[in-house]
């Protein structure tokens, strides 16, 4: 009728695939040391750094799947290495938050800081978990948009054991579709990849923070 009007109306969805994190955390020697802008160890600063920051993190996920319709809205995996002596796996890859990963996520980091800095071994477990996360969403046949973010974070207070063999990793890695960041505390890193020296680890949460929002 005359009162009646035609209306088109469209809505954008707009997709999240998630990010997953995989750490790579220094617990050589030389971590034992004290950290320059706090006065306390370098271990210990790193400890309480990445757990109050993974925690908020995982959390902020909980949270978003909790309100959200979508269980799917804000999914997040992390992944903890551990560079010291031989290198290994402290945490595989898991979107699960609870008592058993932050005791695991916890006490990988309290141990005490001895022997060298193995980041290419780091690199090669963490590639691991990322080939068997990349085919397990091509076999769900997840589309394009919402695939996750694939981010590595290698935290250092120095050079690694081997610089060529773990900037060979990072090469390795980013062909696959990995985003690769180094982070070295209280000194400038050589790598193609180093994000902007830190004076102390207690700054990484807000460096890792922004860069994690700008990927997306």
């Amino acid at each position: 009728t005359g009162f009646e009007k035609l209306e088109k109306e469209e809505k954008i969805e707009m997709e999240f695939g998630g990010i997953n994190i995989y750490f790579s955390f220094d617990l050589s020697g030389s971590m034992g040391e004290t950290d320059g802008s706090s006065g306390r160890r370098k271990a210990d600063v790193q400890r309480d750094a990445a757990l109050l920051f993974a925690d908020s993190l995982m959390q902020c996920a909980y949270v978003s799947r909790q309100q959200g319709e979508n269980s799917d809205l804000l999914p997040i995996k992390i992944m903890v290495t551990l560079a010291s002596d031989i290198g290994d796996v402290k945490l595989n890859l898991t979107d699960k938050w609870g008592p058993k990963e932050q005791w695991a996520f916890y006490s990988a980091l309290n141990q005490l800081a001895k022997g060298g800095t193995p980041t290419a071994r780091t690199l090669k477990l963490i590639e691991k978990d990322f080939d068997l996360e990349v085919e397990n969403l091509k076999k769900k046949k997840i589309s394009k948009e919402k695939l996750p973010i694939h981010y590595t974070a290698e935290i250092s207070d120095g050079s690694p054991d081997d610089f060529n063999e773990t900037e060979a990793m990072h090469k390795r890695l980013k062909s696959k579709g990995m985003v690769v960041r180094s982070y070295c505390i209280g000194g400038a890193s050589a790598s193609e990849d180093a994000a902007e020296p830190l004076a102390s680890f207690s700054q990484l949460p807000e460096i890792l923070s922004k860069d994690i929002i700008w990927q997306f």
